[in-house]
């Protein structure tokens, strides 16, 4: 529990200044100038809400018999395995909060870079590049929708670049190899360069995504940088449409590459990589 003595003597000091009912306490007090009646300094929302006294009685369960509802839950793999999900820290850089409608006359216009608006690009061999940036404020990726770009981390190259609309060839790259049938080709446009029968590149304020389809194989790659942790993480989900699994057995190799890069920030200007190949 989070402050237990200081929760319980708040509670005790609301219910003494009347903000309680038949239920319990009220859903909320209001204690805003604007909309309070002459010589009150707050008043009660006198609604009662279901769900929130279901998670009042959640809360002491947690308390008292030992996370019951967590265990539960932690004992299914698939839920286990966004657990780390419930650690995030809520992030520094967040949208600032507008004053409720009675207390500002203020009409909010928001920009389509405020929103996150996504951006959806099913040609990656354009003339110019489009590119997205990912970053926390140390740690930054920047991806074309042709999937080339690169890693940075503070002023260290993780990943070589040259900057050249022309080659855009640098970056982190995974491939899929048919075992099969022997093609070869990236989950995105670059390096490969294999012409895929779908292709989008999805950019949105807190991910890149590439969607292709290759003979009945379909991929799709997301691309985010973590808000507390410098680390960049990406994600590869392969499905197979070209028949039932258990019937038409297909085998597939997945292998990832990144061409290192250099301790200078003009990175891939000449000398050798961090990993020692030129």
């Amino acid at each position: 529990m989070v402050a237990p003595e200081a929760a319980c003597a708040n509670l005790e000091r609301l219910a003494a200044e009347g903000h309680d009912g038949t239920y319990g306490l009220y859903e909320a007090v209001d204690y805003t100038p604007s909309r309070l009646p002459s010589g009150l300094t707050s008043i009660n929302v006198c609604q009662f809400m279901a769900h929130h006294q279901g998670m009042s009685l959640l809360a002491l369960a947690y308390f008292l018999l030992d996370r019951p509802m967590q265990r539960r839950f932690e004992a299914d793999p698939v839920l286990r395995a966004a657990d780390l999900l419930l650690q995030e820290r809520v992030p520094k850089a967040v949208a600032p909060i507008f004053p409720h409608v009675a207390e500002a006359s203020v009409t909010r216009s928001t920009s389509a870079e405020e929103e996150g608006v996504m951006r959806v690009f099913t040609d990656p061999g354009g003339p110019v590049p489009e590119v997205h940036l990912l970053s926390n404020g140390r740690y930054h990726v920047v991806i074309t929708n042709a999937g080339g770009g690169y890693s940075r981390w503070r002023d260290l190259a993780v990943t070589r670049w040259r900057e050249d609309a022309a080659r855009d060839c640098y970056g982190t790259f995974c491939y899929l190899r048919d075992l099969d049938g022997g093609a070869l080709w990236s989950t995105a446009w670059q390096p490969t360069l294999k012409p895929a029968k779908r292709y989008q590149a999805i950019f949105t304020h807190s991910r890149a995504e590439f969607r292709r389809s290759d003979d009945r194989l379909d991929t799709h790659t997301e691309i985010s940088v973590s808000p507390e942790d410098d680390i960049e993480l990406r994600r590869i989900t392969i499905t197979n449409r070209s028949c039932d699994p258990q019937n038409c057995p297909r085998s597939a190799a997945a292998s990832c590459r990144a061409s290192l890069g250099l301790p200078a920030p003009r990175h891939g200007q000449g000398g050798r990589g961090r990993n020692g190949r030129g």
